[in-house]
């Protein structure tokens, strides 16, 4: 198979993935009540987190780690995993009072501590499905991740329609691990076994160390500023957020989450082979990253409408009315997601150089967005103040991902200069929108068509390059080509 349809359909399994995990959490918002909903929101966030902050890049390990035997690889890895997830869950089980007393949710404690039994599964997996990625066959990972997803799927539909709890969530959480661990070993090739090499673990760990730092601050970067919220009991008793106010915000950031991010995978996979085949020509490569940045700022500003138009609509028609939030919440929440999609383009250009450190460093940027969000919870400014401080921290940290590349690249291209002409008066006027009250409902409509009409009059000045290349792929896949292949053939 070659490379770029290994990377498509790679992306397209990824999709599917976060499409079975977006109808999950529809299900389940659907059938629980709020305060149910927020219970199961804390659980998926722990064990996202727990897997994040122990994550030491195995996958990518195997694939490129070729002084060892199949056998003393996989076994050593295999031993690894297994005392890293005995690890990890005990000290899972040992933190759950506490973790269950700072979300005020001390109902909610064996439910935590079980959830150290889907570490575990997570531990027993056979790495040889990643390891078939040498020959870029990722049939075996896709099935695995794709069943287990879909096993989840199904297990919280029966769940929320016989308990109506989070035990639904979590029961989801645990069948979920145990159907893609089985698939795994059904789909590997070499025999799940144990073995131990001092070399391959030394090799492990230089590999896997400045990516677990790095999934540390990603963890952080995703899920600090809600865990924040969470703890708004124990941080500001007197503007403590309720459970139920903290799933509607949970349901929100997931719907925009989940949208900007399947996006952002596909767009990845596809820009980061693209760039690489250019990356030593100076200017294809400028012109290259520069179209990629227009077309990254046209998604960015469509999300960043929508959400702030018809976001709460969505939301309602999807998740019910029980969920409705605030216009002025969304639309901030919209904004932050989709200035970190902006952050893409100068990641996936460090990468196709082999650099690794940008990414890290806008990551670093962002979390100051945590104890940020403490000080706004302290100090009574409730969730608003949480999202505002994060769209600030995502900006800054575009803004210095940009710089980085710039000066890596001796100048150019400027895609800062870019974003800030096409995505910022979006952005802006979005913000505007989202904070007209509702019974303004003339005006809100006016700022909205407004708005639209800004997004399109700064990408036909500012964009022309984007616009050429969809115009001929249009012309060359659509109507309008096959109308020209005919006349041509007249």
């Amino acid at each position: 198979m070659g490379v770029l349809r290994a990377a498509k359909w790679l992306a397209i399994c990824q999709f599917v993935s976060l499409f079975l995990t977006f109808l999950k959490n529809m299900v389940l918002a659907r059938l629980l009540s709020v305060e149910d909903m927020g219970v199961a929101t804390l659980l998926a966030m722990f064990v996202s987190t727990v897997q994040q902050i122990t994550a030491i890049g195995i996958p990518k390990f195997v694939v490129q780690y070729t002084a060892a035997t199949k056998d003393t690889l996989l076994g050593t890895v295999h031993c690894y995993a297994l005392v890293r997830g005995l690890c990890v869950a005990g000290v899972a089980v040992t933190i759950s009072p506490w973790i269950t007393s700072a979300f005020s949710i001390p109902q909610a404690n064996f439910a935590f501590a079980l959830l150290s039994l889907s570490i575990l599964l997570g531990s027993l997996t056979n790495v040889d499905i990643y390891l078939q990625q040498r020959e870029l066959y990722f049939k075996s990972m896709n099935i695995s991740e794709l069943v287990g997803q879909l096993s989840g799927l199904v297990t919280a539909a029966i769940g929320a329609i016989y308990s109506g709890s989070y035990h639904a969530a979590l029961a989801a959480i645990l069948v979920q691990g145990v159907a893609s661990t089985f698939t795994s070993h059904l789909m590997a090739r070499q025999r799940y076994a144990v073995d131990f090499d001092w070399r391959v673990l030394r090799a492990l760990g230089s590999f896997g160390t400045p990516l677990l730092l790095n999934g540390t601050l990603l963890a952080a970067t995703i899920n600090g500023d809600r865990f924040v919220i969470a703890m708004s009991a124990k941080l500001n008793p007197a503007s403590a957020v309720s459970l139920a106010d903290f799933a509607v915000y949970g349901v929100a950031f997931g719907f925009v989450f989940a949208v900007t991010m399947g996006f952002l995978r596909v767009a990845t996979n596809l820009m980061l082979p693209a760039i690489t085949k250019v990356k030593h020509d100076p200017t294809l490569l400028a012109d290259r990253v520069l179209l990629f940045g227009q077309a990254i700022a046209a998604f960015a500003c469509i999300t960043t409408l929508f959400f702030s138009i018809l976001g709460n609509h969505a939301i309602s028609v999807i998740y019910g009315g029980k969920y409705h939030i605030a216009p002025f919440l969304i639309g901030l929440i919209s904004i932050g997601l989709s200035l970190r999609t902006l952050r893409s383009v100068p990641n996936s250009v460090a990468m196709a150089f082999g650099d690794t450190w940008n990414m890290l460093y806008a990551n670093i940027v962002r979390s100051i967005a945590i104890p940020t969000s403490i000080f706004a919870i302290v100090y009574g400014w409730g969730i608003a103040g949480v999202v505002v401080v994060t769209v600030l921290a995502e900006s800054m940290a575009v803004v210095s991902s940009c710089l980085l590349l710039k000066y890596d690249l001796g100048g150019k291209p400027s895609l800062l200069a870019s974003y800030a002409r096409l995505y910022l008066p979006v952005a802006f006027t979005c913000t505007i929108k989202s904070a007209i009250p509702a019974e303004s409902s003339m005006l809100s409509f006016c700022m909205a068509i407004g708005t639209c009409l800004i997004a399109l009059t700064l990408f036909i000045i500012y964009a022309p390059d984007l616009i050429r290349t969809v115009r001929e792929q249009i012309q060359s896949r659509g109507i309008l080509g096959a109308r020209k292949k005919l006349m041509n053939a007249k």
